[in-house]
């Protein structure tokens, strides 16, 4: 949801669809996973800020549906209009936290920046900032006068720990340019997320301590006594490009995306990522070019046709125990989740 001015000169957002959505959580006792977009880092009121707050109070209260408010998602980016200003985007991200904490303990604050393999990804749509400025200076974690892989993606642009209550992050499966539907790559998931393997070399060459300790978003976040959060994905899945020609290696579209949920929510993760409590499929379909110019049609999603939605009941059936329904749980307007017996 974009929250600005252009979209209401006084509350900022488009209030009939927040309600909208919480209703729809409401009927199903769902939690309800807001992404909030700012136009603009600079003209967002205290009086947005004060509403927004107050219909998310609203939506918890008449509909008993927490949620969780990813503001400003993917901040360490060079594609959204807020990207690579990390001084202004936490304080704006403090701003939203601050009235949110003062209207109700049943919205929790999600800071969720993409995955920063090949952070600062290439050729920006926004620029990065002027050296001697404040935002280079705090991007240039390394301080070597240039901003580059060896630097923190994540690090410049978080708020501090009072004002976040889960770190999220964007991490999909994209297939390397040689393959384009093929298997989902063996670790690929538990590579990205740590910043190290076979995997991440693939992406950006060979690896040396120095990067993978700026990298490992697990460790860095949620596997860390300074910060020690809970993890949840956002946004995640794996394509199947539809407009593709097949060739002797390409697998079926239920083998690539049953594949890549297998590894999120393996025993291997489970056990490697035991603060990961959360995934959220980015169930749409695009046009994107993820090989050069040329655009294609991909599909991330599990629940368009009756084959892909059998092969998503399968893999969530084979979780069976370790995954909590709806109907699990119970919650409190302190904030508080009962888990049934």
């Amino acid at each position: 949801m974009d929250f600005g001015p252009t979209q209401d000169a006084t509350i900022g957002f488009d209030n009939s669809s927040l309600n909208w959505f919480g209703s729809l959580c409401g009927k199903t006792k769902s939690m309800l996973e807001l992404t909030l977009q700012p136009e603009s880092l600079t003209t967002i009121t205290d009086a947005m800020f004060e509403a927004m707050a107050t219909e998310l109070r609203n939506v918890n209260q008449n509909y008993a549906v927490p949620i969780f408010l990813r503001y400003g998602h993917e901040m360490n980016g060079n594609w959204p209009v807020y990207g690579y200003q990390p001084t202004a985007f936490k304080a704006s991200f403090i701003k939203m936290a601050n009235a949110v904490r003062a209207k109700t303990n049943m919205t929790a604050m999600v800071w969720a920046p993409n995955v920063g393999i090949t952070y600062p990804f290439g050729a920006s749509v926004i620029p990065l900032p002027t050296k001697g400025t404040a935002d280079f200076t705090a991007m240039d974690t390394n301080g070597d006068g240039e901003i580059d892989s060896d630097d923190d993606p994540y690090t410049p642009y978080y708020p501090g720990n009072q004002y976040v209550d889960w770190v999220g992050l964007s991490l999909y499966y994209y297939p390397f340019e040689d393959c384009y539907n093929c298997a989902v790559y063996s670790n690929y998931f538990q590579d990205y997320l740590t910043g190290q393997g076979n995997v991440t070399e693939l992406a950006v060459g060979t690896l040396d301590a120095t990067y993978i300790k700026v990298h490992n978003f697990y460790n860095m976040f949620s596997n860390s006594t300074t910060y020690d959060k809970p993890l949840m994905l956002p946004e995640t899945a794996a394509p199947y490009f539809t407009n593709m020609t097949a060739t002797s290696a390409s697998v079926s579209e239920t083998a690539i995306k049953s594949g890549w949920w297998k590894q999120v929510l393996g025993d291997n993760s489970i056990k490697q990522f035991p603060r990961l409590k959360m995934a959220v499929n980015f169930e749409e379909e695009k046009v994107q070019t993820p090989f050069g110019s040329t655009p294609y049609l991909a599909d991330w999603r599990v629940l368009n046709t009756s084959s892909q939605l059998a092969m998503w009941k399968d893999v969530m059936s084979s979780y069976n125990g370790k995954l909590l329904q709806t109907s699990d749980l119970t919650y409190g307007c302190d904030g508080s989740v009962t888990i049934s017996t």
